[in-house]
């Protein structure tokens, strides 16, 4: 879990307030595999991840919810999600390798509104399956789980290890 690759000792002390961009819930992407369409919601896990994340690395963080004055002021961005399905025809059944790329931005300001951190964090994931449009979904799963799990360990090496934030 990328809670877990927050550093002890680099936890923010500084009270926080973060906030996701308007549409960061709302990014997915379609899969397609015969007549099926699957749709895959990243924003919400991810977001997910990403507040996990925060509430491990940073003492005193609060989600945005009005005006809320703090010394940092977090604003998280999901920038593009971008799905690709490599399709290997069998004999009998085809096989499935799918990547999962996830990139965002996280830019931190202070109380003077002077940016503090700017950060673009990204993640990425593989699977295979081989099967039918069933063992493909499950791929899927696997691929995105990856994508969004490295996608918070980006975030917690980018932002809360680096020891800018105090």
């Amino acid at each position: 879990m990328s809670a877990g690759d927050v550093m002890a000792n680099r936890i923010v002390q500084t009270p926080t307030v973060y906030s996701f961009s308007s549409d960061f819930r709302d990014k997915a992407h379609v899969f397609e595999c015969g007549a099926y369409s699957y749709k895959s919601n990243f924003g919400l896990p991810v977001a997910d991840t990403l507040k996990k994340t925060i509430e491990v690395g940073f003492a005193h963080a609060t989600e945005e919810s009005g005006s809320v004055n703090a010394p940092y002021k977090m604003r998280l961005d999901m920038e593009d999600v971008d799905a690709q399905v490599s399709i290997m025809p069998g004999f009998w059944t085809m096989s499935y390798t799918i990547h999962v790329d996830l990139s965002g931005k996280v830019d931190v300001v202070d109380s003077s509104g002077t940016s503090v951190v700017k950060a673009e964090i990204t993640g990425s994931g593989s699977a295979s399956a081989t099967g039918n449009c069933t063992a493909l979904s499950k791929a899927i799963q696997v691929a995105s789980e990856k994508a969004i799990r490295k996608m918070g360990s980006d975030f917690a090496y980018k932002v809360i290890d680096t020891n800018v934030l105090k």
